[in-house]
């Protein structure tokens, strides 16, 4: 039996961006989109497709590098920050709320969305029943035991990244590019020691371990 993971996530409050930050933060989408097909590892199996220019939707072979893609996403979009204008409404930051389902598909199409199966089922009713307390991220499988574990995870992880800058956002990006701090210091083109420092603060280390926890979780169920 083969195992998929389907990835289902929406902007959050994108209604209350202009037609211009939408564009932008779609833009920024299309940019973790254009990294996850590039990597071997982790077999894009669907291509992620936009829906009513907030909701979008993507199947990976390798259902263990789905919570990675789904922090590739998150840490794209955190590192936008608008600039406020103080005669204007204060824009709220852009997020992302990211629905993961693991399972078996019996009804593959060209569209993503024509698709159907098991995987699909977890991840749409997943996103569907996400309110203002779920974590950002949340994963459904076929495993009650699996799915309460990565709940409490995905709920610290949470704490963590509540106390991202845009800065945070995007040397995470970058770590999960498996880009060095040195590398990453010269593309942004400050200290490495200063590199150093913005991984701390974004707790990288925590982050790490849990994609490990997370991909050792899966491989050990669904492989």
């Amino acid at each position: 039996m083969e195992y998929y993971s389907v990835i289902t996530g929406d902007i959050v409050k994108s209604s209350n961006l202009t037609n211009q930050e939408r564009d932008l933060v779609n833009e920024s989408l299309i940019k973790s989109f254009t990294y996850i097909i590039s990597e071997e590892k982790f077999k894009l199996y669907q291509q992620f497709e936009m829906v009513r220019g907030d909701s979008f939707q993507g199947v990976l072979q390798k259902p263990e590098e789905a919570f990675t893609a789904s922090l590739l996403m998150l840490s794209q979009i955190r590192q936008m920050n608008f600039t406020e204008d103080a005669s204007v409404k204060p824009k709220p930051k852009v997020d992302l709320r990211l629905s993961i389902g693991i399972g078996t598909i019996d009804y593959f199409k060209e569209n993503v969305y024509k698709s159907d199966g098991q995987a699909f089922q977890l991840s749409g009713k997943g996103l569907d029943k996400m309110s203002k307390k779920s974590p950002h991220i949340i994963l459904n499988t076929p495993i009650d035991d699996i799915n309460e574990e990565f709940e409490l995870h995905f709920s610290m992880l949470d704490i963590l990244m509540s106390k991202w800058t845009t800065k945070s956002a995007e040397v995470i990006n970058m770590s999960l590019k498996n880009m060095t701090q040195s590398s990453i210091a010269e593309q942004l083109n400050i200290k490495q020691s200063s590199v150093n420092q913005r991984i701390d603060k974004a707790n990288w280390n925590a982050i790490e371990k849990l994609i490990k926890r997370f991909r050792s979780v899966i491989k050990k169920h669904f492989l």
